[in-house]
């Protein structure tokens, strides 16, 4: 009785333990795409701030009172806001990317060490089964 209860014990581990690397397999994957987030957010940064200084280029070009005003258009104040604002919408957004990616790591670790914890457990049961087989082995020899 003792072996197959080790049997199922050990039966029980490996399942376990499968559905750890599944779990691990799937926080990857969500955090591959983080990465990608991440990098169109990068994309987005540069995209958007081309869109704002061909804007504002072109507001300097066509209005005399800007080109008497200022240098450039950069120092436009209006420019100077939406630039603001852009850059706080994809820095909170990058640090929201940057803080999901550091859950996962942290759950992947999770995994992992529950991983080793069960193959530690597993080491012992099978110590104990191979122990329990072989008396019985001795035993059914009259040993």
């Amino acid at each position: 009785m003792a072996i197959a209860n080790l049997h199922q014990t050990l039966l029980f581990c490996t399942t376990e333990k499968n559905d750890l690397l599944n779990e691990i397999e799937h926080l990857t994957t969500q955090k591959s795409f983080m990465l990608d987030v991440a990098a169109n957010d990068s994309r987005l940064l540069t995209a958007e701030k081309s869109a704002l200084n061909s804007k504002f280029r072109k507001i300097f070009e066509n209005s005399e009172e800007y080109q008497e005003d200022y240098q450039s258009y950069t120092e436009i104040p209006e420019f100077e806001v939406a630039l603001d604002k852009i850059l706080a919408e994809i820095t909170e957004h990058q640090q929201e990317t940057a803080m999901a990616e550091t859950v996962f790591d942290e759950q992947i670790t999770t995994c992992d060490t529950e991983i080793k914890e069960i193959e530690a457990y597993e080491e012992s049961f099978k110590s104990q089964l191979t122990s329990n087989i072989s008396k019985d082995f001795n035993l059914s020899l009259g040993g």
